[in-house]
């Protein structure tokens, strides 16, 4: 079993430079700036850790796999074509394959999304270089694009 307290992470962090290699790479502080973590990655599912600044817009837009997002901490205000929600500590939504959408947090919020199955199998099917996608992604053959 792994075990995460999504309320208490460690301060976001990221590369001190972002070309440099591996994960002992060394790092600074992000906090107070989107920090996506990703807590875990498998096949089946994808869980990230979004820390969103106050006044902070994630603007329309859609993800190929089923996103489940819970708000951890905060409020935000989530946009589909049905309108806009306020949503706050505990809620969770769920957003079909492309179903559009955009967050807004006026103060900083915290917010848990999940993606299932991860990566979809046509997230890469543009790419035109297989060997840059996860192991785990399916790439229909050239002639099926």
């Amino acid at each position: 079993m792994k075990h995460w307290q999504l309320n208490n992470l460690p301060e976001p962090t990221v590369k001190r430079t972002p070309r440099e290699q591996g994960t002992d790479a060394p790092r600074v502080s992000s906090a107070g700036t989107r920090a996506a973590r990703v807590l875990f990655s498998t096949p089946e599912c994808r869980a990230v850790v979004l820390e969103l600044a106050a006044d902070e817009t994630l603007g329309d837009h859609q993800v190929h796999e089923r996103a489940v997002i819970q708000v951890v901490a905060g409020e935000i205000d989530m946009t589909t074509a049905e309108g806009t929600l306020r949503c706050a500590t505990g809620d969770l939504m769920l957003f079909e394959p492309r179903e559009s959408h955009s967050v807004y947090a006026e103060s900083p919020a915290r917010i848990l999304v999940l993606f299932a199955p991860w990566p979809s199998p046509d997230r890469h099917a543009d790419s035109l270089r297989p060997d840059h996608v996860p192991a785990n992604a399916t790439i229909p053959p050239e002639e099926e694009r």
